[in-house]
């Protein structure tokens, strides 16, 4: 938790804001004290990843947490990842974002860009597609691993 906290101190040093979640305390201390910080935030960028699930931002299939349009963010539970417990923000905010980086990086995600910009699946069953509805989303894909 060193490299954590230092690298935490040299953003918030470094850049105007930063904001994450204190995974150090307790899921709801950590929850309950992001939302407070979010008050009256927009993000001037979010970077998020695509799982192979189609998921992004711990926002997984079928889940409840896609259709929330009151908070900011939300504690989340998957069966089918190590990580069973997540916190993540919310579409409202990840959409009111004024700028949205998506990383891939792999051969597997190749198959994920495909159902990303092809698949007629709805953002229910690959929540990542939602991100496409943003006015300035970019997606950087790389082979190497």
């Amino acid at each position: 938790f060193e490299d954590l906290q230092y690298c935490t101190n040299w953003f918030r040093k470094k850049l105007k804001a930063f904001h994450f979640f204190d995974t150090n305390i307790p899921i709801k201390k950590c929850l309950d004290k992001y939302l407070d910080e979010l008050k009256n935030v927009r993000f001037d960028l979010i970077i998020l990843g695509v799982g192979p699930d189609g998921h992004t931002a711990s926002l997984f299939p079928n889940s409840r947490a896609l259709t929330e349009k009151k908070k900011p963010a939300l504690h989340t539970t998957t069966r089918q990842f190590a990580v069973k417990n997540r916190l993540t923000v919310t579409f409202p905010v990840i959409l009111g974002s004024k700028k949205i980086l998506v990383l891939l990086q792999g051969k597997e995600k190749k198959q994920i860009i495909h159902e990303l910009i092809s698949s007629h699946k709805s953002y229910r069953q690959f929540p990542a597609k939602k991100l496409l509805n943003h006015k300035d989303v970019t997606i950087h894909y790389s082979l190497l691993s």
